[in-house]
């Protein structure tokens, strides 16, 4: 095995660890211990081979992308409570389209559905990698210019994720925006 393959499967070891760790809730000596064996024994007899790196991360991006998240919770949870509380018969809903960038890590779409699904009233319910293309419920469009409103916003977030975690080839020159010239 390549000096590589060992890398990911260390960091596979140590993820698989911290979440050991935060679903025990505790961080003692014993608890630990038993998260290292599992883990090792996780990985050594997983047939699954080990996940290919082809992630980097835009630390500065990344930190821009934390520090939202907190006053995006705050906005959209305010915005569903206002539904709630308007009542569920004027309530209309809408499925978004959004562009993904052709060649997209797995590892960058899954935080962007993630992050996309974590604000309250929005869940990404379908991503097409052959057409590029990922849809998003969202709640409470009333009208066309919220549907369109809502649209930029899910599209900027996720342009933004992709930027925060590019690949590595594609790394020095994506830029914001656009999914690229992708042909049908």
């Amino acid at each position: 095995m390549t000096a590589s393959a060992w890398a990911r499967r260390g960091v596979l070891v140590l993820w698989l660890l911290c979440v050991w760790l935060l679903l025990w809730g505790a961080w003692r000596p014993d608890v630990l211990l038993a998260g290292i064996v599992v883990s090792l024994v996780a990985v050594r007899w997983s047939r699954l081979p080990a996940p290919p790196l082809r992630t980097r991360v835009r630390w500065g991006r990344a930190s821009l992308l934390l520090l939202r998240l907190g006053g995006d919770m705050l906005r959209a949870s305010w915005a569903v409570t206002r539904t709630i509380a308007r009542g569920a018969g004027r309530t209309r809903s809408s499925v978004l389209c959004l562009s993904l960038r052709p060649g997209a890590s797995d590892i960058a779409l899954v935080l962007a559905c993630n992050r996309i699904s974590l604000e309250p009233g929005s869940v990404v319910v379908d991503i097409d990698r052959h057409q590029d293309r990922m849809y998003v419920y969202v709640l409470d469009t009333p009208d066309v210019e919220a549907v369109e409103r809502r649209r930029r916003e899910s599209q900027r977030l996720l342009d933004a994720v992709l930027d925060a975690f590019p690949t590595r080839a594609g790394a020095a020159g994506t830029g914001a925006g656009t999914g690229g010239g992708k042909g049908s």
